[in-house]
């Protein structure tokens, strides 16, 4: 069971490897009729990182994101989806083409109010719908060595039309990006969407792995969330040296994060470890990694 869980774990690293493909919004909904289109330079353009809450009479998100880059935004009448749903799933389908992450996401009434979203933070009162069919998300998208943050607002209106508001940035600072910590439910949508989530935050130190705080936390936070989910921590060293070595190293950096996740209350039969050393490099941005995959 364990060698099948990671000849399917380097599998999907090798089908994630993708081939050169146009930009996030291109041709996301052929034939749709489109309502708004625009795309210019922004220097301080801000992406919700978390759902919309009231305080003192203001509508105020939990977290955000301040970036420079070039903007396009679309606003898009589905004419062909009943379901605000199926929308949203064409789009999730379109963006697992990239090498993505998915940083936020929210549904319905967890999201706050529609009301909000579409007039103050989208800045389009068409996108005023019901607030139990909204759904908003938030990725990183990487493609031809650019970032991108992808966004994703549907939502059905009282008239039953489908709406969905695309909104993508192409980052001039990437390292931005790299520092974000996802939402636990993004974390946890990763894990049940891909079978895998490759944890970020890391300080590799002489061959010494390190994990910053926030994104233990947000791991932690994700495993609560299911309490009977199992998950191998696999690791992985690119380091110099023989196979053997590297091995070595890539378990004791598995080991490292479970013993944070131990510390953390996350119970022993939950967590299995493995080293592969430098097998499935993937896109390589660090000399080592840790990837979270459920079993």
């Amino acid at each position: 069971m364990k060698n099948r869980i990671l000849y399917l774990y380097i599998s999907l690293l090798a089908i994630f490897t993708l081939p050169t493909l146009s930009a996030p919004l291109d041709d996301m909904f052929p034939g749709e009729r489109v309502i708004f289109n625009e795309q210019k330079t922004h220097n301080n353009f801000t992406v919700a990182l978390g759902t919309l809450k009231k305080i003192n009479t203001q509508w105020i998100t939990e977290k955000d994101i301040t970036v420079d880059g070039l903007v396009s935004k679309k606003t898009i009448e589905i004419m062909r989806e009943n379901r605000p749903e199926k929308a949203l799933a064409h789009i999730e389908k379109k963006i697992r083409a990239y090498h993505n992450r998915l940083l936020f996401s929210c549904d319905g009434l967890t999201c706050g109010s529609s009301n909000a979203w579409a007039n103050q933070r989208l800045g389009n009162q068409l996108l005023y719908g019901k607030d139990q069919t909204q759904s908003y998300r938030v990725w990183e998208v990487t493609e031809a060595n650019k970032n991108y943050l992808v966004v994703a607002y549907t939502i059905q209106r009282g008239n039953q039309r489908i709406y969905a508001h695309l909104e993508s940035v192409l980052v001039n600072t990437p390292m931005l990006t790299e520092q974000i910590v996802p939402s636990p439910r993004a974390v946890l949508q990763r894990l049940e969407t891909y079978g895998f989530y490759e944890i970020g935050g890391l300080i590799v130190n002489n061959n010494v792995l390190n994990f910053k705080q926030e994104h233990i936390s947000a791991l932690v936070n994700a495993l609560e969330l299911k309490p009977f989910m199992r998950v191998t921590l696999v690791g992985h060293s690119y380091a110099l040296g023989a196979e053997t070595k590297r091995k070595v190293m890539s378990l004791n950096h598995a080991k490292a994060l479970q013993a944070l996740l131990l510390a953390q209350g996350i119970k022993p039969n939950r967590l299995t470890i493995e080293g592969v050393g430098g097998l499935a490099p993937g896109n390589i941005a660090t000399p080592a990694r840790v990837v979270v995959v459920k079993q």
